[in-house]
């Protein structure tokens, strides 16, 4: 996925973009403001995306510097 289209780093954290499909109340909403995030059990963040479902916040800052996690391979961190 292209999260460079979605989200972008600033001060260490991640903020979304503006969205053109969605009308002004989710921009003034969400858009250009830090992502909300929910922890998981053992303490990662996540975020809700596009309603596809949650990604974990590593994982697309993770993507965003370094492109996609190749099949089979893990972040070490």
């Amino acid at each position: 996925m292209n999260w460079d289209e979605i989200f972008y780093i600033k001060d260490n954290s991640l903020y979304r973009k503006e969205r053109f499909d969605r009308a002004n109340s989710w921009n003034t909403r969400y858009a250009n403001k830090p992502v909300n995030t929910k922890s998981t059990a053992s303490g990662y963040l996540r975020v809700s995306n596009k309603g596809i479902g949650y990604t974990m916040v590593h994982r697309i800052i993770w993507e965003m510097t370094n492109g996609d996690i190749p099949d089979g391979l893990f972040i070490d961190h």
